[in-house]
């Protein structure tokens, strides 16, 4: 596929979710925009194909829940992006194991 491929923008465009199988191949990608694209939840399934990403923008969709083990495994992530979502609250737990998060 795109092995090379280090960031992947898809801001704005009409994805109400992520296929599990969206990110297959995409083995150096680091950075990961999906702002306002309608999304109702975080696309955990597509996302824990690929432990490199660094940089997840997730803001501005339609995102109203997260469980507990969101974004367990992502220890490279640096910067996770989620204002502009309808969430409430956000479970202790979903962002423990961001051992290296710098920006939220």
């Amino acid at each position: 596929m795109l092995p090379n491929l280090e960031e992947l923008i898809l801001s704005h465009n009409k994805l109400d979710h992520v296929n599990s199988e969206a990110f297959y191949g995409l083995s150096n990608l680091k950075k990961i925009a999906l702002q306002g694209c309608g999304l109702v939840r975080v696309p955990m399934e597509a996302l824990r194909r690929i432990r490199t990403v660094t940089t997840l923008y997730l803001d501005n969709n339609l995102i109203v829940d997260m469980e507990n083990v969101t974004f367990r495994g992502f220890h490279f992530l640096k910067n996770l992006r989620l204002e502009g979502n309808l969430l409430q609250r956000v479970p202790t737990d979903a962002l423990s194991g961001l051992r290296s998060l710098e920006a939220l």
